[in-house]
Parts: structure tokens; C-alpha cells; sequence
């Protein structure tokens, strides 16, 4: 049976639609931020929902044209739908951040957010609309009428509008200055992604310009960074390995290293390790922490055309000489392995690949035949959630009941947490496993490890889950990431690097932008691009004595 309807009512029912079902999780918020209709605030509640009505009706009214009607509906519903379920199983705050971390995500991170419970919600509520309209056919008035019907509907909306805030406006005006209301105002469906998604848009647009502008468009034209051996790691028949560990969506808090009450580094606690407590990351997506922090810009300079545009900390490990190679275990490169060694796992994903990292490293042999020293990085999928739960394997299931499912808020606080400091545990043994493998190659390396997380992650606290919010506004626990260092014996001696006093400075604030500069110090790098002042571990290691 096919179905009539002029744009004036396709337009009102989809405001209407949008406005009680996909916009749930926002109603719901809205309720209890005022104290629900039984306490006396069911005005203000019917004010702000008029409000939304009439916004979406504009929304679609405007954009109801003749080849445009039904595109425009298919993409915001089956947007609108899977945002809708963020919101109201993540608690999402949409940002220009969270849209380039979803245009950057890959098949395994999409399933590990799946949950029939979603996707039965994303079909009834996104798919099932689509295809009821599919059976609708438009009856468009002759153009000069529909122009006239829009200027006269576009009038008494705003007539409307006034009417609904000028007897109201100390009202909406305390609405919408109120900090606490922020969070809240960003549920609004579909204008909280689609805000975010035309800012990505507009960064990546100029992003483009100045880089045709500047001719710095391509690889080859990237701003390049002096670098050269330091010369005190060139020792004769010895060679350097670090490994770099690039962490996933971990938290500082929850490591027992740095006063955590749980016991989540059972292994790392008998190695010579160094944890920092203080760390900021650089952001609370991986689309933005990664190139942030192998920049040598820190957060405050940090852009995405400058990164694009200059080498960073991998490009200049390789042009000292280093053999760069990265370890990738689903979680994307982010395009900060231009022109480097990659080692990828594959698009499947199990618990135990992270140790497939270690597993896969060369072995002395090969690492002498190779002839060179050696930088590499391991990029773990660590503790990214929601399914936290598929980020260990049995044997660390250590604390119970522990949260299998990937919707969390259908958990208690306590399984959630569970889960996620079992995927810590896992964590503490690759680590303590790659240590252990730097032991094993013996005399005549020289060998450091260092980890970091790209960002924090929340496990409900407050109702915020996962990570992504603007720094701003993001708890501490998505911002706040563990920084552990570890040397071997040679490696200090070679630098005359004191561990005790690196110990001392464990308590220090330091951010991620003190990584590229603490590692090319570590790596015996000389460059032009290094900063004494924000190597971490440069105020510990005494001068060479003098010939």
C-alpha cells in the first residue's frame, strides 16, 4: 500500500517521531534533572520539549524538496537511531573528536560496541522508519506554492517560537546559562552529532586549504626534523632495543602502582619499574592522543594539519638510524606510521592478541643479523571498551561477577568495574612479558620499555561511560593516564641514567607532552627538535666525564 503525505505532514510527523522516540534518552534526563512532572515542573518540561518540537520541525520542513525529502530523512534516521543508543548506553557527548574517532574505527571496534539489545533498537527505530517511508509518496505543490507554504510555516514558527519564549525567557535563559544543563543539552537529537559532524567537517575542509596553500600536500612534503645518533649508545658490539607500548583507554587510577587498592599489577610490582601518578593524556579519543602525543608540538600547539605536515617522534627515530617498527593490534595507526615498519595482527580479534604482540617480536638472533638498534612500538587494544570483558583471557578473570555485556549501564557499577580492572590485570602481565623478553636477549643489548595509554576511560562513575568528552568537561579518570618506565642495567650505565632519582620524580605533573622529548632522549638522539626541559628523565642522568 503506498502512503500520501505533502511535505507539511511528513515534516511535522518526523518532528514528531524524532522528538518522542529517538529522543528518549534526552526526555528522560530532562525528567529527572526536574525532578520528574510529580514535583511540580511538568511546565517547564512541556516548554523545553515545545522548544525541540518545533526545531526538528524546521529541520525537516526546510529541507523538504523535491529529490532532497527522502535522502535527508534516510541518513538522520540511520544516524539518529545508533546515536540515540550512544547516548543512551554510553552517555556519548558528541564532538568534532568522537566523530573523527568513529570515521577512523575499523569492523572489530564497531562489534565490540554491538549488542542484540542495540541492534534490535537500531532496527526499530532507524531501519523499520526507512523502509515505512520508502512506502510514502511526496505530493509537491507546484514550486511557487511550496515556496509560499514554507515562507508562511517558516513564519508562524517563529511566531510560535516567540510565544514560547518571551513569557519565558528568564526561564530559558537560566536553562540555557546554566553549566549543569550542558551535559543535557547535548542529548538533543540530531542536532548534538550533527553540530559535531559539520565542526569535523569544517576542521578537515581547512585543514586541506592551508595544506594546498602551502604546497605541503603528500608525505614527501612533510616539515622534516634534524636527527642524528648521540653517540654515548654507540657502543661497539652492543645494540639498543626500546620498546614502546602504546597503551588503550587505561586509567591511572586503577593501577596498584599508583596506590590503587585493588592488587591489578601483581607482575609489574616485582620488576624495577617506574610509575608516574601524575600524567595527563594530550586528549580522551585515540584519534587526537595519538598524533598529539608522537608530535613533538605538545597539546597546546597541537593541530591535525601540523601533524600531517611534520615528522614526528618515529620519523625521527628512523632518520637516527633506528630501525622503527610498529605492532598493531586493531586499534589504527591514526597515520602516525608514515613511511615505517608495520607488523598488523589482522582485522579478527581474540583476548589473548595482545600477547601475540610479544609473541611476534624477533628474536636475538634476528635482531643481531639485522645490524641495526631498534625502536618498537606495540600498539595494544589494552582496555577499550565496552566489552571489557573480551580484553582478557580466563586465567586473569580475578575479580567477580565481571560485566559480559557491551551494553554497560545494563550492569551494576561493580560488575563494570570488574571487568575493567581484570583487562588491567592483563595489561600488568604483557607488560611484565615484554620486560621479561628484553631481559632474555642478554649481554650486549641495551634495552628500555616504556608505556603509556593514549587516553582514560570512565566505567559510570557520575553516568559517564567509555571516554571522548571535551578535556573541559571530562573527568579526571578519562584524562589521567598510567606513564611506567623501565631500563635495563646497560641502558643505564650507557646514559648514566639514576633510577633512584627518575623514582623521585614519579609524583611530578607531566603530561603526554613530555613524551616525544623524553624519548629521543632516551634513544641517544640528537635533534633540534628536542627540549631539554620537558625530558622527564634528563635531570637524572649525571654529564660524561671529561677526556
Amino acid at each position: 500500500m503506498i502512503l500520501r503525505a505533502t511535505p507539511l505532514r511528513y515534516a511535522l510527523v518526523l518532528a514528531l517521531y524524532f522528538a518522542a522516540a529517538l529522543n528518549y534518552p534526552f526526555v528522560r534526563a530532562l525528567r529527572t534533572s526536574m525532578g520528574g512532572p510529580g514535583r511540580g515542573s511538568l511546565g517547564d518540561l512541556v516548554l523545553i520539549l515545545s522548544a525541540l518540537l518545533v526545531l526538528l520541525f524546521l529541520l525537516f520542513y526546510l529541507t523538504a524538496w523535491r529529490g532532497v525529502t527522502k535522502p535527508v530523512a534516510y541518513f538522520l534516521l540511520l544516524t539518529a537511531a545508533p546515536a540515540s543508543c550512544a547516548v543512551q548506553y554510553l552517555g556519548t557527548h558528541f564532538t568534532p573528536l568522537i566523530i573523527r574517532s568513529v570515521v577512523s574505527t575499523d569492523l572489530v571496534e564497531v562489534g565490540g560496541l554491538l549488542s542484540p539489545v542495540v541492534i534490535a533498537q537500531v532496527l526499530l527505530l532507524g531501519v523499520a522508519p526507512c523502509l515505512v517511508l520508502h512506502r510514502v509518496e511526496l505530493v509537491y505543490p507546484p514550486l511557487g506554492r511550496l515556496l509560499a507554504q514554507k515562507g508562511l510555516a517558516l513564519a508562524a514558527t517563529v511566531v510560535l517560537a516567540a510565544a514560547l519564549y518571551l513569557p519565558n525567557q528568564l526561564f530559558f535563559n537560566a536553562f540555557a546559562d546554566n553549566a549543569a544543563n550542558h551535559r543535557l543539552k547535548s542529548m538533543a537529537i540530531p542536532f548534538n552529532y550533527l553540530g559535531a559532524l559539520g565542526e569535523y567537517l569544517g576542521q578537515e575542509l581547512g585543514s586541506r586549504r592551508a595544506a594546498a596553500s602551502t604546497g605541503a600536500a603528500g608525505p614527501d612534503a612533510r616539515v622534516r626534523l634534524d636527527a642524528e645518533p648521540g653517540g654515548v649508545l654507540r657502543r661497539a658490539g652492543r645494540r639498543t632495543v626500546v620498546i614502546f607500548v602504546l597503551g588503550e583507554s587505561a586509567r591511572a587510577r586503577s593501577f596498584s602502582l599508583n596506590g590503587y587498592a585493588r592488587e591489578t599489577n601483581p607482575r609489574l610490582r616485582r620488576q624495577q619499574v617506574v610509575s608516574f601518578t601524575r600524567f595527563n593524556a594530550c586528549a580522551t579519543a585515540t584519534a587526537e592522543a595519538l598524533p598529539c602525543l608522537f608530535s613533538s608540538f605538545g597539546e597546546r600547539d597541537f593541530s591535525f594539519r601540523r601533524a600531517e605536515q611534520t615528522e614526528n617522534l618515529l620519523d625521527v627515530a628512523q632518520r637516527a638510524g633506528y630501525q622503527v617498527t610498529w605492532f598493531e593490534n586493531g586499534m589504527g595507526t591514526q597515520s602516525v606510521t608514515r613511511g615505517v615498519g608495520e607488523v598488523n595482527l589482522g582485522t579478527y580479534y581474540e583476548a589473548a592478541r595482545d600477547r601475540v604482540l610479544i609473541d611476534r617480536l624477533p628474536g636475538r638472533e634476528a635482531l643481531a643479523a639485522a645490524g641495526r638498534d631498534q625502536f618498537i612500538v606495540l600498539h595494544q587494544r589494552g582496555s577499550h571498551g565496552p566489552d571489557y570483558a573480551q580484553r582478557y583471557t580466563a586465567e586473569y578473570r580475578v575479580f567477580t561477577p565481571d560485566c559480559d555485556s557491551s551494553v554497560l549501564s545494563s550492569c551494576s557499577h561493580e560488575a563494570v568495574v570488574n571487568a575493567y580492572d581484570n583487562s588491567i590485570i592483563y595489561t600488568d602481565a604483557n607488560l611484565d612479558d615484554a620486560i621479561e623478553y628484553l631481559k632474555g636477549l642478554g649481554d650486549g643489548f641495551d634495552t628500555a620499555l616504556l608505556y603509556v595509554s593514549d587516553h582514560g576511560e570512565s566505567t559510570g562513575e557520575d553516568g559517564w561511560y567509555m571516554h571522548g568528552l571535551p578535556k573541559a568537561l571530562a573527568p579526571d579518570d578519562q584524562v589521567r593516564v598510567p606513564f611506567i618506565a623501565w631500563f635495563s642495567r646497560g641502558l643505564q650505565a650507557a646514559l648514566r641514567l639514576d633510577v633512584a632519582c627518575v623514582q623521585g620524580r614519579k609524583d611530578e605533573p607531566f603530561s603526554q607532552d613530555n613524551v616525544f622529548h623524553s624519548t629521543v632522549g632516551l634513544l641517544d638522539i640528537r635533534s633540534t627538535a628536542y627540549q631539554k626541559g620537558l625530558d622527564i628523565f634528563e635531570p637524572c642522568r649525571s654529564p660524561a666525564p671529561r677526556p
